[in-house]
């Protein structure tokens, strides 16, 4: 019984029973940016992930927002389903939906932090592959490819206990090839 109680967030589709899009309000949107790495279902954290996602797509919130909310929870995001859809939507929104003179200083925060993550928390491979992925999507300076660099080298200690996959290997041969920091 919710009578006379004030709610401090609001999400419609709880238990996913139908197909429906769901937008949240400023002042939902305002606590899961806050405390969406804290609610213990890891589905619903999915679900309103997804929902913050759609309204950027459909431009009821700013990507500079969605990703202000990336950064103060995927510290705390702990389910690989719900790790791989973030991550695969914060790619896509650097790319597509961020304005390209605010790309590098995003990513650059989005490297450092998946960074941390990686060396500072022991991760299963689920989890690591897809934290992996989006870091060397997210390297925007000269700083960041030259870990890559230096990681495809066996040379960054505080990543030894990840091993590059032949995809990531590649990857990050094209992020050299194709920076604009790349010297003979």
């Amino acid at each position: 019984d919710s009578e006379g109680k004030e709610f401090v967030a609001v999400y419609l589709n709880i238990d996913e029973y139908s197909f429906v899009q769901t937008n949240l309000d400023m002042k939902s949107f305002a606590f899961f940016q806050a405390n969406l790495g804290s609610l213990d279902d890891s589905f619903l954290r999915n679900m309103i992930w997804k929902s913050i996602y759609d309204m950027v797509a459909d431009c009821k919130l700013s990507s500079k927002k969605f990703l202000e909310t990336v950064i103060n929870n995927l510290p705390l995001e702990n389910s690989p389903a719900t790790l791989s859809d973030l991550c695969g939507n914060t790619r896509e929104a650097l790319v597509t939906y961020v304005p390209l003179k605010f790309r590098n200083e995003i990513g650059n925060k989005l490297f450092s932090i998946i960074y941390n993550i990686l060396a500072t928390k022991e991760l299963n491979i689920e989890v690591s592959r897809v934290l992996i992925e989006t870091l060397i999507a997210t390297a925007r300076s000269l700083e960041n490819t030259n870990i890559l660099i230096q990681w495809f080298e066996s040379n960054v200690p505080e990543l030894a206990s990840y091993k590059l996959s032949i995809y990531n290997e590649w990857a990050i041969t094209k992020k050299v090839l194709r920076s604009e920091h790349i010297s003979e």
